[in-house]
């Protein structure tokens, strides 16, 4: 049979919304529906044939895979589904064993997050390789097809246990998840591999303490100032440097000195009051982030 794509979009309307209860079978007949066509079997036995097994190895249980290309996310999702037939269980479950979790311990934000990485940018890109003829086109459609993390958020702190955990919960109640360096595994990483590895984020919040002080060689003691870490420095530029000024947002506790090269950039004091929340929700939803406001105030 030839699959139409009215047909098409008919079925994956239906899969639009996946219970974690039902979304291995509904998933499997799906796939089974494609392989009967021709050109549907061919592309999902050239994503299995693809070789994701090393993304997924660096995966482990901590963090999701990190494709580079569509091909991949969609191998990924193929994979998922051929697991979960495989082994006679739910989604989720193949999810938590590569490193995806929900906002929440809730399973069915579990589920939700798998569909939101994987299953619906595969549905997307078997509509452009099943409908769109020229290579053209499809070269270009293809490369549309987002891989954006819109739950991360990296935490960078200093030596402020009780500023990084009451930032922590916040970005928490919004349903983000903040990536806290030290709190991830090492997995026989260097400092700065591990850092790399989990900066791959759309947004960082900078939380610059004073913890250290400093001055110049020629001046006196009394000009001395507070400073954040060098390391709260570094990240920051590396955050600015990486996704851009309006991605970052530096949250200032204290009277604090700020590096030079970034004065005149607007930053936050966290102040009692919590008006910098508000602040916080606002840059996140500007620079993408569906975040519900009304959560963050309960």
């Amino acid at each position: 049979m030839a699959v139409s794509r009215s047909e098409f979009s008919y079925r994956i309307g239906q899969l639009q919304y996946l219970d974690f209860q039902d979304a291995t079978p509904r998933l499997a007949g799906f796939l089974e529906w494609l392989n009967s066509d021709p050109k549907g079997a061919a592309v999902l036995e050239e994503l299995r044939n693809r070789d994701i097994q090393p993304l997924l190895d660096a995966a482990g249980f901590q963090r999701p895979p990190k494709p580079k290309t569509p091909e991949d996310v969609a191998a990924i999702a193929v994979c998922i589904v051929d697991s979960a037939i495989k082994r006679d269980t739910e989604i989720f479950q193949i999810g938590y064993s590569i490193g995806v979790h929900g906002s929440s311990s809730h399973i069915q934000d579990t589920m939700d997050e798998v569909s939101r990485r994987y299953i619906r940018p595969l549905f997307e890109y078997l509509e452009v390789r099943l409908f769109d003829s020229e290579l053209e086109t499809i070269s270009a459609k293809v490369s549309d097809v987002a891989i954006v993390n819109r739950m991360d958020i990296f935490v960078v702190h200093g030596h402020d246990e009780a500023t990084k955990q009451t930032v922590a919960r916040f970005l928490e109640r919004l349903g983000l998840n903040p990536i806290i360096l030290h709190e991830q595994s090492n997995r026989g990483r260097t400092i700065i591999e591990k850092f790399e590895d989990h900066a791959e984020v759309q947004f960082a919040v900078v939380i610059l303490t004073p913890d250290d002080v400093g001055r110049l060689a020629t001046e006196g003691e009394a000009a001395l100032k507070f400073r954040a870490r060098q390391n709260v420095i570094f990240e920051m530029d590396y955050f600015i440097g990486r996704i851009g000024r309006e991605r970052v947002f530096p949250l200032t506790v204290g009277n604090i000195d700020i590096p030079s090269d970034y004065s005149g950039v607007v930053y936050t004091e966290m102040d009692a009051r919590g008006g910098w929340k508000g602040e916080l929700v606002r840059e996140l939803k500007g620079a993408g982030f569906a975040v519900d406001a009304n959560r963050a105030f309960e």
